[in-house]
């Protein structure tokens, strides 16, 4: 199985705007498309100090299917 690491933090120390979460969504999903089937994409949240409900709800909570 295939894993590689997402790092939340290239967007931010402090993530909370729904705008941050929409641009997050296209890298994460963009990635997602690159595994290949049965591959594991994991969010690191290594140096993320907050992460808002509304940045998450745009950024993971909207999937197309394949999260």
């Amino acid at each position: 199985m295939v894993e590689r690491e997402f790092s939340l933090a290239k967007f931010g120390k402090r993530l909370g705007t729904r705008l941050e979460g929409q641009k997050a969504h296209a890298e994460i999903f963009s990635e997602l498309e690159k595994l290949p089937e049965g591959g594991v994409l994991i969010l690191d949240l290594e140096g993320v100090e907050v992460l808002s409900g509304s940045f998450a709800d745009e950024a993971i909570g909207k999937s197309p299917g394949k999260a």
